[in-house]
């Protein structure tokens, strides 16, 4: 069930590939220890730009993991010689209270208002001018350089048309449901009863998200509500949305912003989870969206689908129906820049997620030695309780759930497996794995749990699943120094199995994650082969088998015996897993590190050990004295409870401070070497050449490349979509692969004989084979007109002939006499005169041909008349050069008896110009077809358009 755990909540764009420094030799004499390479992370808050900006330049920080927010601050530190690595890694919303209030109006109960949110907001202006340029407009569920979308990009490109930005639409909209829901609008402003309708609008001030609020509201305004900008600072605003009960009408919306923890190959939790899951906030808990929805969001979320074709329809499907319930409104990615010092080495950055990836810190290092405390930043710190249930990190409201506390989450948990930092698709941790599908035969002796019996239960006969995962753990140690066992695997099992089962003692629904809930609903057993290697059995599957491997994850985060404190004090109802349950029970959430659960932990700790043995383990466990005296241990020396097995252990947390120290855990089975070959990502620079223009009815070809490292990359898939100046997608595809790293796209003329005159947008996407992060680049396609391009070219061939036979005539004069001089002037200037004849014949006629199209609402005979005679006109032209040239190559032939070398250059010169005049007539004969097609195709339209209505008018009558 680890799959879930992608995304966190953060307070806050963009580049679309993560440009990551160069990275610098590390000192290769000194051998990479057990567990992290520094010895101590020391992560403090570092809340302001400018103060980061100055304590990394003079070494009281290395780093802070929170981007500068403006352009100015980025440029204002590097200037001071920091580095800066770059990462798409935020995202901002605005979440919706759809909920009726207990007391007033909540307009936004009504769909279609929530709805017309989408085009009363521009996210270009959003993106441009209050980001300035750090940030791109987003309207999907999935991010634009996601792999999800870039598989099904023609279709999000229609979401994006069709909710542009568009404020009389949504004037419109808004105001014909305030109008059937009973609302007046009276003096500019709507009105509910005789009172103001007021828009409670809490709007952070940490960041940027102040002015996209004050932005918002202000159009909110224009369009007649009353609106109140509640300006709030983290603390204030979470116990209002994420705490509070949406029907108190506390708020109706919140300037949200999010953190990508992980980049995804297949982001099939994300419909759940943002707009169905009730763990995912206070509203959710409340508020049911439409069943159709929820059947989306769930089959996506627990994999119930055939292939990836049905997989593409339920994005798809997911993706619009999201846009419409609009509960949570996108508005932009943000492109982060993390400052840091030149004495650091960065670690292995996620392509989504920089240093908010896993294996970032773990990974990075001094330039000049192993060791050292590294000093790393956060905006703020304490946010969330430091508890590891299952789904912590996950963007619930359980432990670890906000950005700045899971990144230290991040560094002290392994999981069994995670998501491949490049790839998105997932890679061992610590447990290797096998996976079976096709449906198995669940062995009888296979152990499930029963809530009725208290116990592990063998599964019996009969037994089917969809998939078996085979995991092979490196078990190593907990941080008290007991050695993980099976018994703790079979722990984590029981709490998520209890957490998501409504009737089980420790069922919370505010902590249920979609992997929590998709583990409960699938799972079908469990069988151990050996100490370390376990059979997981799911009714799950799905295309890439690593997620099916990721879903089945059950590698424990703490100890068993933590949990069951844990769940002592649940139980008890003396303090919540979730910090919804805990509000509405009227307790404290657990944190086994600060605050008031210490007292509690020491109070049942002592009342448990050393004996307790918890139900789940009690198959398992014969003697509980030695876990529970490390324990003990433990937490007289560092003076908590949280105990892990990842790479670094809480050495101290300091509220009054606001710092937590990590000490690296020596013990830890791997050396901090393990994930370098990750440390550079091979992700795509791709480039395009278009042609300067294009003419309808004439071929295109466009070139695009792919490299990496400087060198030509062929492992990509390369799709292009052509938009039209509304942003209407017009043409998509594949680009064709023409050699290494080189690829083409080719409009046929049957393709540009589709447009009309206007600046088109290209799009290239190339995703890598070892890179999911789609690398997009845009160009604009200038088309122009028929008309233009052939008088162009017909005043191109005039000139040439005219400076190729003043040159060659300047030479012939040379060497022959007055008399023929006289004769080829005269030929010239003959020539030339019927040229500029032919030249004004050709626009003439076009023009004839454009009057007749126009008249052709009017008098369908008389047009075609005069476009037929327009045509005449074209090809009359064209044969008049042809009889021009003529009479030059005779003129030729009589010089040759006087003067044969020159009259050959001359006679060679013309052959040339007749191959320009056939390459023109050419041309004018392909755009003539494809005109003549256009207005047969006119004319069946303006048929059509008159005889369709008479016939619909006689059905009505004589129906």
């Amino acid at each position: 069930m680890r799959k879930k755990s992608l995304k966190n909540l953060a307070i806050g764009l963009v580049a679309i590939i993560l440009l990551l420094p160069s990275l610098t030799a590390s000192v290769a004499a000194q051998a990479a220890p057990k567990g992290p390479y520094v010895d101590k992370i020391i992560y403090f808050q570092l809340p302001s730009d400018e103060e980061a900006i100055t304590k990394i330049q003079t070494g009281e920080a290395h780093m802070r993991w929170w981007g500068l927010r403006t352009i100015e601050a980025v440029k204002k530190a590097q200037e001071a010689g920091l580095n800066i690595l770059e990462s798409p890694s935020g995202a901002y919303d605005i979440l919706v209270n759809p909920v009726p209030f207990r007391e007033g109006f909540n307009p936004f109960t009504i769909s279609e208002i929530r709805e017309a949110l989408n085009y009363l907001i521009d996210r270009s202006f959003i993106a441009n001018e209050i980001l300035k340029g750090l940030a791109v407009p987003r309207w999907t569920l999935h991010r634009s350089f996601s792999p999800d979308y870039a598989r099904n990009i023609v279709f999000m490109k229609s979401l994006e048309s069709k909710y542009a930005y568009d404020f009389d639409k949504a004037k419109m909209i808004i105001f014909e449901s305030m109008g059937k829901a009973g609302a007046t609008f009276e003096e500019g402003k709507w009105m509910y009863n005789g009172k103001p309708v007021v828009i409670k609008f809490s709007i952070r001030v940490e960041d940027l998200r102040r002015a996209i609020g004050d932005y918002i509201s202000s159009q909110l305004e224009k369009v007649g509500f009353t609106v109140e900008r509640m300006y709030q600072r983290a603390a204030v605003a979470f116990g209002i949305v994420y705490s509070g009960n949406p029907a108190d009408g506390a708020w109706n919306l919140y300037t949200e912003g999010w953190a990508y923890t992980g980049i995804s190959a297949y982001e099939d939790t994300d419909a759940y989870f943002y707009y169905v899951s009730p763990g995912t906030d206070a509203v959710h808990t409340v508020y049911k969206p439409s069943p159709l929805l929820v059947d989306v969001a769930t089959k996506l979320n627990e994999g119930k689908y055939a292939d990836l074709d049905e997989r593409s329809r339920l994005v798809r499907s997911a993706n619009e129906l999201a846009l419409k319930d609009s509960v949570r409104i996108f508005l932009v990615d943000q492109l982060e820049a993390f400052p840091y010092s030149k004495t650091l080495q960065i670690g292995v950055s996620d392509l989504y997620a920089g240093p908010y990836g896993v294996l970032f810190g773990r990974s990075m290092r001094f330039v000049d030695k192993v060791g050292g405390e590294a000093k790393i930043g956060s905006r703020v710190m304490f946010v969330s309780s430091y508890l590891a249930m299952p789904g912590s990190g996950g963007g619930t409201d359980i432990g670890f759930n906000w950005l700045f506390d899971g990144l230290v989450f991040n560094n002290l948990f392994d999981p069994g497996v995670w998501v491949h930092p490049h790839t998105g698709r997932y890679m061992p941790i610590r447990t290797t794995f096998n996976v079976q599908t096709g449906g198995v035969k669940v062995p009888e002796d296979a152990l499930t749990w029963s809530w009725e019996q208290g116990k592990w239960v063998a599964v019996g006969k009969n037994v089917t699943a969809k998939s078996k995962v085979t995991f092979t753990a490196t078990l190593g140690k907990w941080h008290d120094g007991a050695n993980v066992g099976k018994e703790d695997i079979m722990m984590f099992i029981y709490e998520i199995l209890g957490i998501a089962t409504p009737g089980s003692p420790i069922h919370d629904p505010a902590a249920i994650s979609p992997a929590v809930q998709t583990f409960t609903n699938t799972f079908k057993g469990v069988k151990w082969l050996s100490d370390n290697v376990y059979e997981i059995y799911l009714d799950y599957t799905h295309p890439d088998e690593t997620f099916i491997a990721a879903q089945a994850d059950v590698f424990p985060f703490m100890p068993w015996q933590v949990y069951a404190l844990v769940n002592a004090l649940y139980q008890d109802k003396k303090a919540a897993f979730s910090e919804t349950t805990a509000t509405e029970l009227g307790v404290t959430q657990i944190d086994l590190t600060k605050g008031d659960t210490l007292p509690l932990l020491k109070e049942y700790f002592s009342k448990m050990a050393p004996s307790y043995i918890h139900p789940a383990v009690k198959d398992f466990v014969k003697d509980a004295s030695s876990r529970w005296n490390s324990l003990k241990a433990f937490s007289d020396k560092y003076g908590h409870y949280l105990v892990m097995s990842g790479p670094f252990f809480i050495e101290r947390v300091d509220p009054v401070a606001a710092q937590v120290i990590l000490a690296a855990f020596r013990d830890y089975p791997y050396t901090a070497d393990k994930w370098d070959y990750l440390l550079k990502p091979r992700v795509p620079t791709i480039g395009v050449e278009v042609p300067n223009e294009v003419v309808p009815g004439l071929p295109a070809l466009i070139n695009v490349t792919s490299r990496v490292e400087g060198k030509p990359y062929s492992d990509v898939n390369v799709q292009y979509v052509l938009e039209d100046p509304n942003g209407v997608v017009v043409e998509s595809g594949l680009a064709s692969a023409k050699g290494a790293g080189v690829f083409t796209v080719e409009f046929s003329k049957e393709v540009t004989s589709k447009l009309t005159s206007g600046i088109y947008k290209l799009t290239i996407i190339g995703v890598g084979a070892e890179a999911a992060l789609a690398a997009v680049k845009t160009a604009p396609i200038n088309v122009i007109p028929q008309l233009e391009y052939i008088l162009r070219e017909v005043g191109g061939v005039r000139e040439d002939i005219s400076k190729k036979l003043e040159s060659e005539i300047t030479s012939v004069q040379e060497s022959i006499s007055k008399k023929l001089e006289s004769e080829i002037t005269s030929v010239q200037g003959g020539i030339s005169k019927q040229l500029e004849s032919v030249q004004a014949g050709i626009a003439d006629a076009l023009k004839t041909v454009a009057v007749g199209v126009d008249k052709m609402g009017t008098s369908l005979t008389e047009s075609v008349k005069v476009v037929a005679t327009g045509l005449d006109k074209t090809n009359t032209a064209v044969t008049e050069v042809r009889t021009a040239l003529s009479d030059v190559k005779s003129a030729v032939a009589d010089l040759k008896s006087t003067q044969t070398t020159s009259s050959q250059r001359l006679e060679s010169s013309i052959a040339s110009l007749e191959d320009s005049i056939n390459s023109l007539t050419s041309s004018i004969l392909q755009i003539s077809t494809y005109v003549t097609i256009a207005i047969g195709v006119a004319v069946v339209a303006i048929v059509v358009a008159i005889v369709v209505p008479l016939a619909v008018l006689r059905s009505r009558k004589t129906g």
